[in-house]
This record gives structure tokens, sequence and C-alpha cells, in this order.
């Protein structure tokens, strides 16, 4: 779901903050409120864990490089407003608002 805000908000930096609430969270899964406050916050808390690996070419040297990074550089679990607040991570910020020409996209 913070994928699909943070490719509607351009330009988007590591400043950004994207806002996922409950309530999405609850019709996009399709299951009770009641259980999404406390999905949503299993999930937020999972995903600042998270971690990604990108191969590339090094600028200066032309080898191959590999950065490893996270998918969010923070996360906020608003309590008793079912709402979750993701900056994503400055090494990720590129390949999510390019992920649409490169995949195939999902609901």
């Amino acid at each position: 779901m913070a994928i699909v805000k943070a490719r509607a908000t351009q330009p988007i930096t590591a400043e950004t903050i994207l806002q996922v609430t409950a309530a999405d969270f609850a019709e996009i899964c399709e299951m009770d409120i009641r259980n999404a406050y406390r999905r949503m916050k299993e999930a937020a808390e999972t995903l600042f864990e998270r971690r990604v690996t990108v191969r590339s070419i090094h600028a200066d040297t032309g080898n191959d490089a590999i950065t490893t990074t996270r998918w969010v550089s923070s996360c906020t679990y608003v309590e008793q407003a079912g709402l979750v607040e993701l900056q994503l991570a400055p090494k990720i910020i590129p390949y999510i608002t390019d992920l649409e020409s490169k995949f195939t996209s999902y609901q």
C-alpha cells in the first residue's frame, strides 16, 4: 500500500511521509477493522526489519557492487489512530518510483 502511495506522490524524497490507515488496510486485506489495527502494527514492525539487496555496477571502478538497504528508514505506528507513517529508505526510492515500468502491476 505504501508503494502505491509512493508512486502517486511525485516527487518522492527520503523526507516524504507515506500514511497507511487501518481502514485502508482492512479493505485491501479483507479483514475486520479491529483485526486490522493489530495486523497493521505487526506488518509495520516486520517491514522495518526487512532488507533488500541490489546488485549494480560501481560507477568509478566498473566492478560489480552489492548494496544492502532497508525498505524504510522510519516507521511510526500512531496508537489508537489506526495509522502508520512510513519513510522510504533513500537508496530504495529510485527503484520504487520506477517499479511499474519494470514489473507486472498488482492491486
